[in-house]
Parts: C-alpha cells; structure tokens; sequence
C-alpha cells in the first residue's frame, strides 16, 4: 500500500527460534487482534488467500502471518525475497551445513535431504536451507 513502509523492528532469525517461534509475543494461537496492537499496520491491505478459505494474510515485508477464526495459524519467513526484512538472518548468515546440523541436534530436530532442498524440522517448525546451507524459507505451524 505505501512504499514507505518500514518494518516496525529487526529481529534475527535464531533468536526467533529461540525466544519459542513468536514475534514480540505473537506466535501460533495468538489472538488475530494483537498482531495490529503489537506490529502496527500491515505492508498491505489484509487479503484471503482464496475466495473460498477464510485465512487472512498480513504481510510484515518478508513475514506472512496467517489467521483463521480469529487466531494466528502459521508464520511463514522468505528470506530470499526483495522486500523489506522484518524478521533477518545475521547470526546465521555464513552457516554452513554443518552448522545448521548441529543446530538440528542442539534442538533435537532433524535435518533431511529432499530433492534439492534441506530440511531442517523441528517441533512445528520447518526451515528450507540450499544445498550449501544457505537460508531460504521457514513455516511455523
């Protein structure tokens, strides 16, 4: 809607993860009404993803959050996108995949080949890393 959004803050990926997948409190189960107290304005209007499914989506420059009913269902992360970053990945930045596996074992998560993509999966989190362990994208569920 307006090209001079600016995210309302910079928070790091890992400390994401580790502060229990929530974004100043707003993760899974939340209520939908918080997110515009606690975030602000959306970039975008709040639209459907279909005509037919009642999921909102709010986008907060490279984090989508989505709501059925009321409450949030899932936070996804792009981190390849051109948009603004709400959500930023410097702690994590150079990982290799090795780091990214000891990651996985710290947080008793697994790490897993498919086709072209790692996995990395965790308790309702899946995070899509290259072959070289570069970050791509992360769903909270």
């Amino acid at each position: 809607m307006s090209e001079k959004w600016i995210p309302p803050l910079e928070l790091d990926f890992i400390d994401f993860l580790n502060d229990g997948n929530n974004i100043m409190g707003l993760g899974v189960g939340s209520p939908e009404l918080l997110i515009t107290k606690v975030l602000g304005n959306a970039e975008l209007p709040v639209c459907r993803l279909t005509k037919k499914k009642k999921i909102l989506n709010y986008l907060y420059g490279n984090v989508n959050i989505l709501t059925e009913c009321g409450f949030i269902i899932g936070i996804n992360i792009d981190f390849l996108s051109k948009r603004k970053k709400m959500i930023v990945n410097k702690k994590s930045k150079n990982w290799m995949v090795n780091d990214w596996d000891d990651f996985s074992k710290e947080n008793n998560w697994k790490l897993s080949n498919v086709s072209d993509v790692l996995q990395l999966i965790g308790d309702n989190v899946v995070i899509n890393l290259s072959l070289s362990g570069e970050l791509g994208t992360a769903s909270i569920r």
